[in-house]
């Protein structure tokens, strides 16, 4: 057993998870696999579409864990096994996508009328605002700082930054 698992409670998943991380961890960097060839390896055909998608998570979630691997859905297509050069562009593309949601939020909280809400509400909302706010902030100046690195001391230090600022709120 791998030092990271995953344990499911649905056999059928289980069984899909260890197939597919089996043949993952140890596929050129690079490859491609359509979800025919998915299917295939994972040898679960029961599986529902939302299950694939469920184990290519976990899998996903194992290969960081253990093999300082990462694999990527392509829309539509399958998934690739990235280059540990191509690390950095995914979790940038994670980033942008997060700071999209950081726009959506404050829109969120921009939008909501004060004026409507009682005192612990507003209060509530100020809290939360603040929050993002300095979250916001955080991740900006983490950025400018920072090099998202492939290497393993990188990765480290930036999970260590987050962690630590997280915990001193």
């Amino acid at each position: 057993m791998e030092k990271n698992s995953i344990i499911e409670k649905n056999p059928k998943v289980q069984i899909a998870i260890e197939n597919l991380y089996s043949a993952f961890k140890i596929a050129e960097y690079g490859r491609v696999y359509t979800w025919d060839e998915i299917a295939k390896i994972m040898d679960e055909p029961t599986l529902a579409h939302n299950q694939v998608y469920y184990v290519g998570i976990k899998v996903n979630a194992l290969l960081m864990a253990n093999d300082q691997r990462v694999s990527k859905t392509i829309h539509g297509y399958g998934k690739k096994i990235l280059n540990p050069t191509d690390h950095t562009g995914a979790a940038r593309e994670k980033i942008n996508q997060s700071t999209k949601k950081y726009v959506e939020a404050g829109k969120i909280l921009m939008a909501t009328n004060m004026e409507m809400l009682n005192t612990d509400e507003q209060k509530r909302v100020s809290d939360d605002a603040r929050k993002f706010r300095t979250l916001e902030l955080f991740t900006s100046e983490l950025l400018k700082k920072k090099k998202l690195s492939a290497g393993k001391d990188g990765r480290k230090e930036l999970i260590f930054d987050v962690v630590k600022y997280l915990s001193d709120e």
